[in-house]
């Protein structure tokens, strides 16, 4: 397998179709594509949904919930494609993300990772905002929808399998301070769910984790 694209869910059955038939959907040849489905313990007939696309899918199913750093860990380490991507279950993707990204790995063996902007969506995916990651700090914020090598990803040791928040802020800044590279693709291909439910309490355990990451890589 050339790419890997990775869904981590808990509980989002009732947007995860959706999610999935946006990587199903890639304007590319799926004869080196997989798609991994990493269900983090869901409750809510998640897995029933997953089941429905059982030929083109593989799903691992966790016993227990164990947080979306090891969902993503888990997904890393069984990860046969030479690219990875991590896509939340509660989003989704353009048709033409993956082959507009991958190329650009392909052809610049110094680029370590391509991301794109984003349109932050309600739950009907109507557009509400258009959010550049124009700064280092915006991409570590926001970093499903990133296609990687990698090879680079388990250079930087990986997710961090303890945290359930801000994973991939961790992720991205343990590979800036190895001067990882990245490309930005400036237009908006990823789709991003933001639910009001609970917001302000998310965003202040990730507003703290992320201040503790910071005087962790001294950054």
């Amino acid at each position: 397998m050339d790419i890997s694209v990775i869904v981590t869910n808990f509980n989002y059955g009732k947007l995860i179709r959706r999610c999935l038939r946006s990587l199903l959907n890639q304007h590319i040849s799926h004869d080196n594509y997989e798609i991994i489905v990493v269900d983090d313990a869901s409750t809510d007939g998640s897995l029933d949904i997953c089941d429905e696309f059982i030929k083109e899918i593989k799903t691992i199913k966790n016993t227990t919930n164990l947080g979306v750093g090891n969902a993503s860990s888990i997904a890393l380490e069984l990860a046969k494609g030479e690219y990875f991507m991590r896509v939340d279950s509660d989003d989704y993707i353009s048709s033409e993300l993956v082959l507009n990204f991958a190329p650009i790995l392909d052809h610049n063996e110094n680029i370590d990772f391509v991301y794109g902007d984003l349109l932050r969506i309600n739950k009907k995916g109507q557009s509400k905002e258009r959010i550049s990651l124009n700064t280092s700090e915006k991409v570590k914020q926001h970093g499903a929808g990133i296609l990687f090598r990698r090879r680079s990803l388990l250079n930087a040791g990986g997710y961090n399998k303890n945290l359930r928040n801000s994973e991939d802020y961790e992720l991205i800044t343990k590979l800036l301070n190895l001067n990882a590279k990245g490309f930005h693709y400036p237009a908006p291909l990823y789709r991003y769910y933001e639910s009001e439910h609970n917001l302000s309490h998310q965003l202040k355990i990730r507003s703290q984790l992320e201040i503790e990451i910071r005087k962790k890589y001294d950054v």
